[in-house]
């Protein structure tokens, strides 16, 4: 117990010491840190690089709250001395030596509260004398403290964390032993894509803004959908962020590998670090896409980037424009309440209401009309704006508002009843995360719709469409896992490591049928469709090297061939629509995946689950159809193209239909015992013309 009681002293001496020098050189630096090490509220701001672009406090409390004083007989609001001085050690801990996010500090001290209650009644005195059950007693009190499962579960997990720390520097007389006491089943990667209804909703938004004000979060959304970023990402993004080069692609589908001559890719700051720029790089195709939004939102933020540039050449003023427009006035110049209005982009009486809480003194009364100091009035605006987005863990600027992509002023692209505001066009700020979040999730309150709602568009059952911002990140993943991108590849650009690929992959086809693992393709028939192709190898009924090595092996040995045709089957394709017979590990796909493109290597073999899926396919192109209609009729840009397009896609998928039913025929002559393999077809091509890697079957 003794030696647990030096290292806990330790431990905290020297994370104290840690901390306060830190803290002593920003403030040499000249950042304002106000709060102490004895102090129970701690003001991290200046502490932590977390992006921070609505200028929020960052306050950790050690104090004892709101949900943990509900026990009537407790009295105390403070934590026990030594857990609270524990809490401190360990905070100033993770801050220091883990740069950990203002987040993840928020958690800890969090789950260090809950265990404060396990102990409160307690005659421990010391960090030296905690046991397993003070954290088993954790878990029992969330059980019953009405909390959902999964936020009970993310605090067990906090406080396996400090679990961790006690045993890893021996602060307790004997090792801790905790696991999660919560269950709670984490969703899947795959159940966080939009569905097709979904994406097909947030492209006609994107493609179709109201105004140039809206048109900023549509590029938003675009640039966010194709390097598939997270959205604080996104969002932090500077302005000269894409680059091209003449070296060879680091990324290409294989579609693009003997194309692409060029090398892209996007300059970015990862959210979870922001220690400098990183870049990630860009697909032929994504590169297109986030050049054309990069290139929309330099235009349309041109004026905020402008204002913000001028803040920051102008340090410790908020320049005020003369009515004139000819240069701005002087700090000791003055200026009436009706100027502050204007300035302000506020009515009368919220002006005024602004000038009493801000503490603005007039300087002189001219008849009833007041005079206040410029400088007074421009030291109060400069509160509301955020000119630093990033910084470095040391303190310094790593983005300033100005270098950033997505900046606009005030009140710019606000919805609903609160679009009646006048945008702001002094105040510029970096586009929050609530914004995006407002528009792509309903939040059920008519002052603030959705994108979709503001456009009448819902679920097929009249739902609400709802898109997480995250769900962009999994759709490219899963594009670029579907477009046969290797996995390295994969994470570059996605900007995380290899391990991680699978979660987000969600389920693609062509990572289910690469893991040669049958069980894995949930699809009905999906067995009989893969025996189907195994039988036609066996026949020779299609060419290619797969087909070749399977019958030079059977030559020597029937065992080993059969073996390498098990292991090779995952290379065939099994879609939804039928079997995809390209030779999948020689070459990409030569449709790009566009299977109703007429395309030679889509074969039907007459199962239910192919008619239910091509007519559930014919029904959502119908109805796409409808729509691009209304917007060529309305003159829309380029929807008479799309209506052509589409028009083709229906008569084709309209084709395989009609050929499905005599496949379904032969199919039903096979299984009744009507003929035999080699007789009688069991995989029919969908499309008559064109040519094929595979030997015509009827």
């Amino acid at each position: 117990m003794t030696t647990a009681n030096e290292n806990v002293s330790h431990f905290i001496a020297e994370a104290r010491e840690q901390f306060e020098s830190r803290t002593d050189e920003l403030r040499r630096k000249g950042i304002h840190i106000a709060f102490k090490w004895a102090d129970t509220i701690w003001n991290i701001k200046a502490l932590v690089t977390d992006r921070n672009p609505n200028n929020m406090a960052m306050n950790l409390n050690f104090l004892r709250i709101g949900f943990e004083k509900q026990q009537d007989h407790v009295t105390t609001d403070c934590l026990k001395p030594f857990l609270e001085e524990f809490s401190k050690g360990a905070i100033a801990h993770f801050l220091v030596e883990k740069s950990s996010s203002f987040k993840t500090l928020t958690r800890l001290l969090h789950a260090l509260r809950r265990l404060n209650e396990s102990v409160l009644e307690t005659p421990l005195t010391s960090v030296a004398e905690l046991l397993p059950i003070h954290f088993t007693m954790v878990g029992e009190l969330l059980k019953k403290s009405g909390l959902s499962q999964r936020t009970s579960y993310g605090i067990c997990r906090d406080l396996i964390t400090v679990v961790k720390l006690l045993n890893s520097f021996h602060l307790t007389s004997g090792r801790i032993s905790f696991k999660n006491p919560i269950s709670w089943k984490i969703e899947k990667a795959a159940d966080r894509r939009p569905t097709e209804l979904e994406m097909d909703a947030l492209h006609h938004c994107i493609n179709n803004p109201v105004d140039d004000n809206e048109r900023i979060l549509m590029e938003i959304c675009r640039l966010h959908l194709a390097h598939g970023g997270r959205i604080g990402e996104t969002l932090t993004t500077p302005a000269a962020c894409y680059f091209k080069d003449g070296t060879s692609a680091i990324i290409a589908t294989p579609r693009e590998t003997n194309k692409s001559k060029c090398n892209y890719g996007l300059r970015y700051f990862r959210e979870k670090t922001a220690k400098g720029l990183f870049t990630k790089p860009l697909d032929g195709g994504a590169a297109d896409i986030a050049q054309f939004a990069i290139d929309e939102l330099e235009r349309l933020s041109s004026a905020a980037r402008t204002r913000a540039k001028l803040l920051a050449s102008m340090p410790g003023r908020f320049p005020l424009p003369k009515e004139n427009g000819h240069g701005y006035y002087d700090q000791e110049d003055h200026i009436n309440r009706l100027q502050i209005t204007a300035f302000l982009a506020f009515n009368p009486e919220m002006a005024r209401i602004w000038i009493h809480k801000q503490g603005i003194k007039a300087v002189t009364r001219v008849g009833n009309t007041y005079y206040y100091r410029v400088g007074d009035v421009e030291k109060a605006c400069l509160k509301e704006v955020n000119l630093m987005i990033l910084k470095y863990d040391n303190g310094s600027p790593a983005l300033w508002l100005h270098e950033a992509l997505c900046i606009i002023f005030e009140n710019q692209f606000l919805v609903g009843e609160k679009k009646a505001r006048q945008i702001r066009t002094l105040f510029p700020q970096i586009v929050s995360y609530g914004r995006i979040y407002t528009n792509l999730v309903s939040n059920g309150q008519e002052s603030a719709p959705s994108m979709f709602e503001r456009r009448g568009l819902s679920g097929l059952d009249g739902s609400p469409i709802r898109i997480n911002t995250h769900a962009p990140r999994h759709v490219r993943n899963t594009f670029l896992d579907e477009a046969r991108v290797p996995q390295v590849q994969q994470a570059l650009a996605m900007g995380r490591t290899i391990t991680q690929n699978e979660a987000y992959q969600g389920g693609s086809d062509i990572s289910i049928i690469q893991a040669s693992n049958l069980t894995r393709l949930q699809k009905l028939d999906a067995e009989k469709r893969t025996e189907t192709v195994k039988a036609a190898v066996r026949e020779n009924l299609i060419t290619g090297s797969i087909s070749n090595a399977y019958h030079s092996l059977r030559e020597m040995s029937v065992v080993k061939a059969e073996e390498f045709l098990d292991d090779q089957v995952g290379q065939v394709l099994v879609t939804r629509y039928g079997a995809c017979t390209n030779e999948w590990s020689g070459q990409s796909c030569p449709k790009h995946n566009k299977c109703f493109k007429r395309c030679s290597h889509l074969h039907l073999t007459g199962s239910e689950s192919e008619r239910v899926e091509l007519e559930k396919e014919l029904s959502i192109q119908r109805l796409h159809r409808a729509k691009v209609k209304e917007l060529a009729d309305e003159g829309e840009f380029r929807a008479d193209t799309a209506l052509r397009n589409l028009d083709e896609e229906i008569a084709s998928i309209e084709e395989v239909l009609s050929k499905w039913l005599q496949v379904a025929h032969r199919r039903a002559e096979m299984e009744s015992g009507i003929g035999s393999l080699k007789t009688v077809p069991i995989r029919v091509q969908a499309f008559d013309n064109g040519k094929s890697h595979y030997k015509q079957l009827i």
